[in-house]
């Protein structure tokens, strides 16, 4: 036997006379004859994990009880970070222990807590090959959990492979020879990234959607009963053409299961291809068996690497991660195949493996350093880009031994331990740290003091409290009181001096203040004996850093402001030059969004009320859960513990509104990723302020909010400038030019997209999972009123990409403020790579295909239809064709070709009698079978096309000899369908023609006919399309050829357009800000190697 499945029941509903089985008798010891020798597979989910000790052939499932879900950013407290809470990094929750025989069939069972002894034997036989010596591996795979009659069922398929006749090219090689059966075994199933929830909040179950075998020959998909308890080939895929190749030249000899490890990635299939200094990177999504993208990596040509390790990839929701083994690692994004990011990682000399971890926010890379054993680096890709590095022990076979799915990365030992990879690395790195910090001095305790401040004219300010250490200063006069120039009445506010340094004349000071929807920290730096033109912004202070809580401006009031729940001042601990740690914890209260509004009013039974009720209410609801939180901490009978229980408790059964927290500490200052994140959601939420509260009618206003937002810019673009590719990295994760738009920073956005020869954006449509492209208030602009944001079809608009947000934000407004979508067009036409979309006719001819230095590295014959190379085209200047991108399946679809009838059952004919010879008497039974040759025009007309058009032609008279000849249920369908529209529908239709009444009826009504077509078609045009099966969707990559002196004068033609933007620049008001360095930059807490 070669294959082997079984399932396990977790759990049975007892009252179900469906799941009434057997009892089983479980073993409590047994003896180990060979050496172990273990591998490990885990479920596309990562929930179980399965291990098989293929010398004793004992299969163990466990529970991974380090599990590390996905998190979506926008369900907080959704799901624990991990279920491990102990520093524990084994994994010990057994679900079903069990062993097998040699032919593949459940021996015996064993109890969940049985440890198998250890064998004892130091000297073992090779557990690698056969009685004949004929080499054989082994594949296990595991599926997630299926949900059937309230059983919870997982699946587990062993195959034993015979790596001389499953991987490799035989003699005579034919696919009915062997068993299909053999090969890599693998579960598919449908993705949960969308984390979807049942009513009651838990995660529901995934359906299998397909098991796969994969060989030499191809890839072989199954298909299971609905109980489980069998499974069938339902049919066979072909691998993509540069896959197929490289094993018949390459791999039929040596075998390709190596190769066809390193291609397979949970529910992704990677095929690789290398040509013309151009590598390009097809990855198959298994579930559709189709393309899902095609990236491209291109060397440096002077370079040459002598050696190579296994290509080595991982997918996450957005990303594919690709290395080809050495050093360098290349992002790049799903939806268009666009490199994202690279990094080169000198400590590093082979790469083994790649894993997206925490949520997809960092990536974990295993590999071999200088030093003894393995080297686990995480790459921080978009908190901090920062690097840390650790050790731990070989792991021998680290492709059997190490099974990595979705953040989860377990490891099984030479005695059948199963570890948590990651756990172990934190608990070292965790370990480390604490060492750090012991090694720390401790200087000196903080001791806090706080006044009232004062306004400009010296009245006493009791909306402004100020805080200080008397540590650092005696008497501390804050060097900003003020920051929201958008608020129109006084309002609370409090300041903490974070830095204060005063040696001889000069004085620096660094100071946070916390206003009703803004953080800021302002910097000054004052030298009495110095000119002020050559201080740091002239002696004046300025903005280091701003984060804004991103409240709809509809919602903002007193009630809503930015609360303070506690503020501690840190240690010395000697990691920054100016700033001690700190922690600030904040909270406000925002409306409930509509669907829990919604929701909450059905249940209350209220109507819907005036936004001013609604205001009162929610005001109302705010005091009542201030005072109860308040009465909980004056309460000194219960603990700490206790009080935070009894707070959540009154937070989560708030109806109206909920309460947001955020806590900000050193690192989000100092750390560059963390500050530029939060100035471009600033300038978000300081336009929308603007906008909204008409300061243009007062000019001190407007000077103040110039003067913050021109600091914020500058904070932008100097990330910009200094970090081009981390903000290309940031930009990609947090959609920062969706920030720009609705910031109105066009000066901003063409620096970004034109200030120099990196790229700095991407383009997409698909957002990080769990976010949101709009939030309520991006579209809800004074200028609009609410029957504009319809078309004059009452279609809603919705933006889904910044393109089309900058189109909609600019609408109505002056050419000056429209130059942001000119911007746009500029350059996605200038470096599209895979598309460019149509949005005005001068893209036309704009240059659409970027790094001409080099061709493609997909083969032309393979992409390139055959009936487009032959002599009829070559006339023919430009052609433009979509790729085929579904992989190949033996599969028939409705359609019918009887021209090639290899898997179609032919009917056998066999006559039967009997004949006597007269000379002696002997009487002969005789048995004629009819000999048919498919192939044959004679015996089957419809393998030729014109013979095949005059057997259906004879279907009129009955003659339908394909139905006596083949036995396949499609043809006796078309067959039917066939004589039905031919007798019935063509033959009555020729009799209304020629007696003449279809003629006339033709003339009377070809007019009317032409007025209801027309008017059909202005219906359809308008109508919502509903169509009964799937459009083919527009391909996401479309393929070009055409002869060189016709592309050579297009190129030169071009090359005489201007930029696009160019003519709105000139015909409008619009004014060049070109941004350049300034004092400031000096004294500034960020510092960037120029």
């Amino acid at each position: 036997m070669s294959n082997f499945i079984t399932k396990c029941l977790l759990n049975e509903n007892k009252n179900n006379p469906k799941n009434n089985t057997t009892r089983i008798y479980t073993h409590n010891n047994d003896i180990t004859t060979k050496k172990e020798d273990y591998q490990i597979a885990i479920c596309q989910d990562g929930k179980y994990a399965v291990t098989f000790d293929n010398a004793n052939f004992r299969i163990r499932i466990v529970e991974n009880t380090d599990h590390r879900p996905f998190k979506k950013v926008d369900i907080p407290q959704q799901i624990p970070v991990h279920q491990n809470n102990s520093n524990s990094d084994e994994i010990n929750k057994t679900i079903a222990h069990f062993k097998i025989d040699d032919d593949l069939a459940i021996d015996r069972f064993y109890s969940n807590d049985f440890v198998p002894p250890l064998f004892e034997n130091d000297d073992p036989l090779s557990n690698n090959k056969s009685a004949d010596g004929s080499k054989f591996g082994w594949s296990i795979g595991i599926s997630n959990v299926q949900k059937q009659d309230d059983v919870d069922i997982i699946l587990v398929a062993v195959s034993r492979i015979d790596i001389d006749e499953d991987m490799k090219q035989l003699k005579n090689d034919e696919d009915n020879k062997h068993d299909y059966k053999k090969g890599i075994c693998s579960f598919i199933e449908t993705d949960s990234d969308a984390l979807s929830k049942s009513e009651n909040g838990v995660d529901q179950f995934n359906s299998l959607k397909r098991f796969i075998v994969l060989n030499f020959r191809g890839i072989y998909n199954f298909g299971f009963s609905d109980s489980f308890d069998s499974f069938n080939l339902t049919e066979m895929f072909d691998y993509p053409t540069i896959i197929r190749r490289e094993f018949d030249n390459w791999h039929s000899y040596d075998g390709c299961m190596k190769r066809l490890l390193t291609c397979i990635y949970r529910k992704y299939f990677l095929a690789t291809q290398y040509k013309n200094d151009a590598q390009s990177l097809e990855v198959y999504d298994l579930t559709k068996m189709r393309l899902e993208t095609t990236a491209k990596r291109v060397e440096d040509k002077n370079k040459f690497v002598k050696q190579y390790n296994f290509d080595t990839f991982a997918v996450s929701r957005l990303q594919l991660c690709f290395t080809r083994g050495i050093r360098y690692i290349r992002l790049f994004y799903m939806e268009n195949g666009l490199q994202v990011a690279s990094r080169n990682f000198n400590e590093i000399e082979i790469i083994y493996s790649l894993e997206f971890i925490d949520n997809d926010e960092k990536l974990l890379i295993i590999g071999k350093g200088q030093e003894e054993g393995l080297k686990f680096v995480i790459w921080d890709l978009y908190d901090t880009g920062k690097v840390e590095s650790t050790m731990l022990p070989s792991v021998k076979n680290l492709d059997t031994c190490l099974a990595r799915t979705s953040g989860n990365i377990l490891q099984v030992d030479d005695e059948g331990k199963v570890k948590s990879v990651l756990k172990r690395i934190e608990n070292e790195l965790e370990q480390r740290n604490k060492k750090n910090l012991e090694e720390l001095g401790i200087i000196i305790e903080p001791l806090l003091e706080k006044f009232k401040g004062t306004k400009l004219n010296g009245d006493p300010d009791e909306s402004h409290t100020v805080h200080f250490d008397q540590n650092i200063i005696s008497n501390f006069k804050p060097i900003v009181i003020e920051k929201e120039p958008w608020v129109l009445g006084d309002y609370e506010r409090n300041s903490y001096c974070l830095y204060h340094n005063k040696q001889g004349t000069k004085t620096e000071i660094l100071q946070i203040i916390v206003c009703r929807s803004t953080v800021q920290i302002w910097h000054q730096v004052q030298d009495d004996s110095k000119n002020k033109d050559d201080l740091p912004n002239k002696g004046e202070p300025f903005l280091e850093y701003i984060w804004t809580n991103r409240i709809p401006v509809n919602q903002e009031r007193e009630k809503t402001r930015l609360r303070i729940e506690k503020f501690e001042f840190g240690l010395n601990d000697g990691l920054h030059d100016k700033l001690n740690d700190f922690l600030l914890k904040v909270y406000w209260y925002e409306r409930k969004d509509d669907e829990e509004n919604t929701e909450n009013t059905k249940k209350k039974g209220h109507a819907k009320k005036e936004e001013r009720d609604i205001i009162k209410e929610e005001n109302d609801e705010i005091d009542k859960i201030e005072q109860k939180i308040i009465e909980i901490n004056e309460n000194n009978e219960i603990d700490d513990i206790e009080k935070g229980k009894r707070k959540e408790e009154i937070i989560n059964n708030s109806v109206k509104v909920k309460r947001w927290e955020k806590k900000i500490m050193r690192k989000d200052i100092i750390e560059n990723f963390r500050a530029v994140r939060h100035a471009c959601k600033a300038l978000e939420h300081l336009n929308k302020h603007y906008k909204n509260k008409n300061l243009a009618d007062n000019n001190n206003r407007v000077h103040k909010y110039e003067e913050i937002d021109s600091y914020i810019r500058h904070i932008i673009w100097r990330f910009v400038k200094h970090k081009p590719k981390d903000f290309m990295l940031l930009d990609f994760r947090d959609n920062f030019i969706k920030s720009l738009i609705l910031g109105d920073s066009n000066h901003l956005i063409k620096y970004t997209l034109f200030g120099g020869d990196e790229i700095r954006h991407i383009p997409r449509n698909i957002l990080w999972p769990g976010e949101k492209f709009l939030k309520d208030d991006d579209l809800d602009l004074d200028r609009f009123n609410s029957k504009d944001n319809k078309l004059e079809d009452n279609e809603e608009i919705k933006p889904g990409n910044n393109m089309e947000l900058a189109i909609y934000h600019c609408k109505g407004r002056e050419l000056k403020d429209t130059i942001i979508v000119a911007y746009f067009l500029e350059y996605y036409s200038k470096n599209a790579t895979d598309c460019a979309d149509d949005y005005a006719r001068k893209l036309f001819n704009k240059e659409c295909f970027a790094d001409q230095n080099h061709f493609s590295a997909q083969d032309p014959d393979e992409i390139i239809p055959m009936e487009y190379l032959e002599r009829r085209n070559h006339n023919i200047k430009f052609r433009a064709f979509r790729p085929m991108v579904k992989l190949k399946s033996d599969k028939y679809e409705w359609f019918i070709l009887l021209r090639d009838t290899k898997n179609i059952k032919i009917k056998e004919t066999t006559y039967i009698g009997s004949a006597a010879d007269v000379v002696t008497n002997t009487t002969f039974n005789i048995e004629l079978e009819t000999v048919y040759d498919p192939k044959s025009k004679e015996d089957n007309p419809f393998s030729f096309f014109p013979t095949a058009i005059e057997a259906a032609y004879f279907w009129i008279g009955g003659n339908l000899n394909q139905r006596d000849t083949f036995d396949f249920w499609p043809v006796d369908l078309v067959s039917l369908i066939a004589s039905i529209f031919l007798v019935i529908i063509l033959q009555n239709m020729l009799i209304a023609f020629m007696g003449g009444v279809y003629e006339i009826a033709q003339t009377k009504g070809r007019q009317t006919l032409l007025r209801h077509r027309a008017n059909h078609i202005a219906d359809y045009e308008a109508l919502h399309h509903i169509h009964f099966r799937n459009h083919e969707p527009e391909p996401k990559h479309i393929y070009y050829f055409g002869q060189s002196k016709t592309l050579e004068d297009w190129y030169n033609n071009r090359k005489e357009d201007d930029a696009i933007y160019k003519d709105f620049e000139e015909k409008s008001t619009f004014t060049n800000n070109d941004f350049k360095k300034k004092s400031l930059d000096e004294a500034s807490i960020w510092v960037y190697d120029e």
